[in-house]
């Protein structure tokens, strides 16, 4: 049995005490004021104040680049078709754009992935140079040695867990090519339905100009009527609400 004796407790001497003042002056200093960033502070000083950033952390964004028109299309581009429409909203949306750039990630990885199937070659070299004396500085030797390394290592069988991490990299590229063609079927869908609402409002304003021609000249023959002392200032007055 091992015995525990008991004695009366040690003062701390005071180099310990101001150590372990020092210490706990850090840790509410941690806790009280957080690490600055860019030396600004790193976070706001109090819940409802918005935090402002300093200059270093704030990016200036690129210029908007104008649409890309192709040269056919800008000699009539007063006479666009919807095809045209399409063709242009295609070139510069987005987000066929971000869909495009994912599936080529995909891509990537999934030819990445295919690389398990190949062997791995490292090759490599070193060099270790030595040199010292001993008895007393009478004999001093000098020692270099240099080689080349090569490795060569070859997955032939893992029970499919290679084949199955493939097959998970092919499905993804899959998964994004279909994500890409349904961003472009999207996109071609709110220009055919943003060019349909176009022509229909198109249409509805010249009829409003026709219906307003109408109500200016139905004004005028009412006033002319009403000075001739054939028709009252009812008259004109509903051919002027009719107009507004």
């Amino acid at each position: 049995m091992s015995q525990i004796g008991i004695g009366a407790p040690r003062r701390r001497t005071p180099l310990v005490a101001a150590a372990l003042a020092s210490m706990m002056v850090l840790l509410s200093a941690c806790v009280h004021n957080p690490p600055k960033l860019y030396g600004e502070p790193g976070t706001s000083t109090s819940p409802d104040a918005p935090w402002t950033p300093p200059a270093k952390a704030v990016s200036t964004p690129p210029a908007a680049q104008a649409p890309s028109l192709p040269s056919e299309v800008m000699e009539r581009v007063q006479s666009l078709t919807l095809s045209d429409i399409a063709d242009i909203a295609l070139r510069n949306s987005p987000t066929t754009e971000a869909a495009w750039a994912r599936a080529r990630s995909k891509a990537a990885a999934y030819g990445s992935k295919l690389g398990d199937y190949y062997p791995q070659l490292a090759v490599g070299a070193n060099l270790s140079r030595a040199q010292g004396t001993f008895a007393n500085g009478a004999i001093s030797y000098f020692q270099r040695s240099y080689g080349p390394t090569a490795s060569l290592n070859w997955l032939l069988y893992d029970f499919g867990g290679r084949e199955a991490g493939v097959d998970e990299t092919r499905q993804a590229l899959i998964a994004a090519d279909w994500t890409h063609n349904a961003s472009i079927q999207n996109v071609i869908l709110e220009v055919e339905q943003a060019y349909h609402l176009y022509v229909a409002n198109k249409t509805l304003l010249a009829a409003e100009e026709s219906a307003m021609k109408d109500a200016q000249a139905n004004l005028d023959a009412a006033e002319a009527r009403h000075e001739a002392g054939v028709a009252t200032i009812a008259d004109v007055l509903q051919a002027r609400t009719a107009l507004a």
